[in-house]
């Protein structure tokens, strides 16, 4: 099982840094919304060259950048960020129905399987899933130890039924594979600074 997406890349991350730089170049009130225009129209035509399809409004009192439309591959995609230029929300559709979430947006879907354990008060960075082929990513991170979170993993996942193919413990990089009813659930755990990044994945074997 493995899980790829293709997520804001190309034109579409050009466009979005673009659309960062007028919302910081600061100037009156009417050169703005000659600046925000003419940066949308900018914008949509990129992507278009590209092959994809893109509706922005770009605002510059809020600080904000709305992109929403269809990459060079039909993939549907939407864009959104906050006016401190951190708040980032991204939702993209791929054409065989897979949903990808980033930002603080994210949520965890409701067929989500309920036998595969997520630590309390996990911050989402990225969520995938695939309900047609029950695939699921779950990306986050946490300021529980890696220690204190690698044995939270060891304890639950083996509780819900599941048994343990392999394990890897390098101390700031651990890993940990289990199978259940044909299916492959992986957890890779990562030190960085204070916090743990955690990858959650699980789909048919």
């Amino acid at each position: 099982m493995h899980i790829t997406g293709r997520i804001l890349t190309g034109s579409l991350a050009t466009a979005l840094l673009l659309g960062w730089t007028v919302i910081g170049a600061g100037c009156g009130k009417a050169a703005q919304t000659v600046t925000e225009k003419v940066a949308e129209k900018a914008i949509e035509k990129s992507i278009a060259k590209d092959g994809g399809t893109a509706d922005v409004k770009i605002d510059t009192k809020s600080g904000t950048v709305q992109m929403k439309g269809k990459d060079a591959s039909g993939n549907a995609y939407e864009v959104k960020t906050g006016g401190d230029k951190d708040s980032f929300n991204l939702q993209q559709t791929d054409a065989d129905g897979s949903v990808t979430q980033m930002g603080a947006s994210a949520k965890i879907p409701a067929d989500f399987p309920k036998d595969v354990p997520v630590l309390d008060g996990l911050q989402l960075l990225m969520v995938h899933v695939s309900s047609a082929k029950k695939e699921f990513l779950v990306q986050g991170k946490s300021t529980t130890p890696i220690t204190k979170a690698a044995a939270f993993y060891r304890e639950k996942i083996p509780a819900q039924g599941w048994k343990e193919l392999t394990k890897m413990d390098a101390g700031e990089m651990q890993n940990m594979q289990y199978e259940k009813d044909q299916r492959v659930l992986s957890v890779m755990l990562m030190k960085e600074g204070e916090e743990t990044t955690i990858s959650t994945q699980v789909g048919p074997q």
